[in-house]
């Protein structure tokens, strides 16, 4: 996901609506591994996301002096089935 900004303006007296109006880049990467025996399954998750927050500049609406924050996440799953 990336802000592109506004061909227009923002007027600095009206409020932004939105979530998370100060991102500027956003990007998730996910791995899924599983194994399957009779009556059962055995998995893994693994998911990486990225995303670069900063300032509104409020001439034309894109994101500027951005730092990164990354996630990692690990998920395990067993299940039986019967």
């Amino acid at each position: 996901m990336k802000n592109l900004g506004s061909n227009d303006a923002l007027e600095s007296t009206s409020p932004i609506y939105g979530n998370a109006t100060n991102m500027d880049q956003l990007a998730n990467v996910g791995l899924d591994l599983t194994y399957n025996l009779p009556h059962w399954k055995f998995g893994i998750e693994g998911t990486v996301c990225k995303a670069k927050y900063g300032t509104i500049d409020l001439e034309n609406g894109k994101v500027k002096n951005t730092h990164s924050v990354t996630n990692n996440r690990i998920m395990g799953n067993v299940t039986l089935k019967f």
